[in-house]
């Protein structure tokens, strides 16, 4: 018993604390609004579900009554065509030709059936009467030549229903549109030795089938029917159910609680008192923050009004290693060097874990920038555990003032310099590119994946056409399955997001470089190397020249590919391959055509090989005017003397138009514009101890 009341007790204290928690949060006129609310939503979704039920409705018995009027129109002609096989037996049989006069009373009875169905609304049927006029009228015209005069020989005939029946035959055995289904309804020709004698006429059997076929539709239209019936009231009684058991809970609720709105109020009026600001810093919140960029929307006039968004770089680190109580004192240290450096007139805010905001009114971009980087060399000097702080300046557009625009050009500087290796500020261009967004989950598995280090190197074969021969390897890194990525862009991508793309490109080199001892001595070897390495802040040359060297692997053996698809500016780009080569590097520019960078790139920089994207052979491939895009590649590649590839090529289709493209436009002394292929087609990308020399059977055909 003892233990039985204490159950009791605990019941009563816990919905005695429910109900006081809910009566300090909850006002008597929110609560109306939300009886209201939930009132009309189940009103609403009545009306839904009675809507959905009448439509079901109509077309359950529209499409019933479809199926049996396409049943009488087969039926129909299953008869008449029986009808008719009986009058030319009669006609026949008595040399009566009034018999063979009412069988083409019965033929135009039958074209009549068949030209109605072929205008039913029904796709599958319109086939059906279209294929019934190719192939089962002229089985029907063999018949009626039976009312020439003077009558064809039987032997004609004969010849004639057997080709008719044969080709019936055949296109339904192939299951042409319109005779899905029909084949097995047929004797094969070849069964009965080609003996025309012994087929059956194929007009009854076609059509009873078709009739039985819409009668079975219609018996499982009824049942669909019935099912959608049983289920709108069930759809509906539940609804009603509902509606009824949160009205008497709200009605409850609203006499139960309706006499603490003043205590309540009170209680609201201490949130919003507290709401805007950060409990932890004693900045500005987010939603402080928000609340003052509408008002810089809002505002008709002013003057220059600078978004100044920062980041301290790698925070996690900080409380993972020494905890969140040294995080939260580096947090508030910074905002008080924020509160100290902010000229009077400057709104400070943090809007996330380690992520603040200054709103600066009245000055230029030269101005803010001056402020954040003080900001940012004060953090780098006083608050110590390597923390870093990246910023990005945006000035707002004073034509139209335009808020969102403003914070979206904010987030990306800030992108950039995280980008650029973090410990930066950066001002807006209108150049830069937005940011793209991943999953937290996404985020930690790259983070994972440059501290484990698990990437599986493979190589894909490049074949030089012309000589059938090796040309090299394309050496690509593969995530391990297990970080759950969707591959190596998606990495990069998240990678180049928080400022680590030289890093993961670091390590992809590492593991291509350590595996490709294994690879045959012959070939070049193709790596990829992100635009934003080239980049980076600690990007040189002779960096990758002691990665070479570390590896055992030839200068002269290493091409570096560098794809056209990125936001780098062309002429950061061009600079970087022109250093790459002065150091000795062959170069390749890859994925051309899949973006807009391509013939820039290859205007404004020397490249060695130039490889095309599978999207501009698969868009060429679909006809000479889709062509331009690829003959304008082809065109500044040659001029350049570059090696042309082509990627991505999967099938002989595609092969074709390569060796099209090359044989058209071979010239003297030029074997043609294309030069190598690359692509499934030739070869998977295998482990190096698994890649071949020996040419593919494909290339040689």
């Amino acid at each position: 018993m003892a233990r039985e009341w204490r159950s009791h007790h605990m019941i009563r204290t816990g919905a005695t604390r429910i109900a006081r928690a809910f009566r300090r949060t909850m006002k008597p006129s929110l609560i109306s609004t939300l009886a209201v609310v939930v009132l009309f939503s189940v009103l609403g979704a009545l009306g839904a579900v009675t809507y959905w039920h009448h439509r079901s409705d109509v077309r359950h018995t529209a499409a019933v009554l479809e199926a049996n009027r396409m049943s009488a129109l087969y039926t129909r002609a299953s008869t008449t065509a029986n009808r008719a096989e009986l009058l030319i037996a009669v006609g026949n049989a008595t040399g009566d030709p009034q018999y063979l006069l009412q069988q083409a009373d019965v033929q135009a009875e039958i074209n009549e059936t068949f030209d109605a169905i072929s205008r039913s609304p029904r796709i599958e049927d319109r086939q059906f009467g279209e294929w019934a006029n190719l192939y089962i009228m002229p089985i029907v015209a063999t018949f009626a030549r039976l009312r020439e005069e003077p009558p064809p020989p039987f032997e004609d005939l004969v010849a004639q229903y057997g080709a008719a029946y044969t080709a019936l035959y055949r296109s339904a055995k192939a299951g042409d549109p319109g005779s899905e289904g029909l084949a097995g309804q047929l004797v094969d020709p070849d069964a009965v030795g080609g003996d025309p004698a012994k087929l059956p006429n194929p007009v009854t059997t076609i059509t009873k089938f078709k009739a039985g076929v819409q009668d079975e539709a219609a018996a499982r239209r009824q049942v669909a029917h019935a099912e959608a019936e049983e289920l709108a009231n069930l759809v509906s009684r539940g609804l009603y159910g509902v509606g009824l058991a949160l009205v008497v809970l709200l009605l409850f609720i609203a006499v139960r609680f309706g006499r603490s709105e003043a205590r309540t109020v009170a209680e609201n009026d201490q949130l919003r008192r507290i709401s805007t600001t950060d409990p932890l810093t004693g900045l500005g919140n987010r939603r402080a923050f928000e609340e003052a960029i509408e008002r810089v929307g809002a505002a008709t006039q002013g003057g220059a009004v600078a978004l100044v968004m920062m980041d301290l770089d790698e925070f996690k680190i900080v409380n993972d290693t020494f905890g969140h109580g040294r995080g939260d004192a580096v947090l508030s240290k910074f905002a008080g060097l924020l509160s100290k450096l902010a000229p009077p007139g400057v709104s400070r805010f943090r809007i996330g874990g380690d992520e603040f905001a200054l709103i600066v009114h009245g000055v230029e971009s030269a101005e803010a920038f001056y402020l954040a980087e003080q900001v940012r060399l004060q953090v780098l000097e006083l608050l110590g555990n390597d923390v870093t702080l990246s910023a990005g300046i945006a000035m707002l557009d004073p034509a139209d003032r335009d808020v969102a625009l403003l914070a979206q050009r904010a987030d990306a500087a800030l992108y950039e310099a995280k980008l650029r290796g973090r410990n930066l500020t950066v001002l807006y261009r209108q150049s830069e590119g937005s940011v793209p967004v991943f999953p937290a989950a996404k985020l930690q598995a790259v983070r994972l994946l440059l501290q484990e280090g698990r990437i599986n190197p493979v190589f894909q074969p490049i074949w030089q056409i012309h000589s059938r021969t090796l040309l090299g390897y394309e050496g690509l890194s593969r995530p391990h399955p297990d970080y759950g990525l969707e591959g190596p862009q998606q990495a990069f991508d998240i990678a180049e997001q928080f400022g680590h793309a030289a890093e993961l490109d670091a390590l992809c080199r590492h593991h291509l470089l350590e595996a490709a001892k294994e690879l045959p001595a012959e070939g070049l070897l193709f790596i990829n190397i992100s635009p934003y390495s080239l980049t980076h802040q600690s990007y040189s040359p002779m960096t990758l020249m002691r990665e070479l060297k570390a590896a055992n692997i030839s200068r002269s053996r290493v091409v570096f590919e560098v794809t056209e698809r990125s936001s780098v500016p062309v002429d950061v780009i061009s600079e970087a391959v022109a250093g790459l080569r002065s150091h000795g590097f062959a170069v390749a520019l890859d994925d051309v055509g899949s973006g807009n960078n391509g013939i820039e790139l290859m205007s404004k920089a020397a490249f060695d090989y130039v490889k095309i994207d599978r999207s501009v052979m698969v868009s060429a491939a679909k006809g000479a005017s889709n062509r331009a895009a690829l003959m304008a590649i082809l065109a500044f590649a040659t001029e350049s003397g570059a090696v042309v590839i082509a990627e991505g090529i999967e099938d002989e289709g595609m092969f074709d138009l390569v060796r099209d493209v090359a044989a058209s436009t071979q010239l003297k002394g030029n074997p043609g514009l294309i030069h190598g292929v690359q692509g499934f087609l030739f070869g998977l990308p295998l482990r190096a101890e698994e890649a071949t020399t020996e040419s593919p059977p494909e290339l040689a055909a």
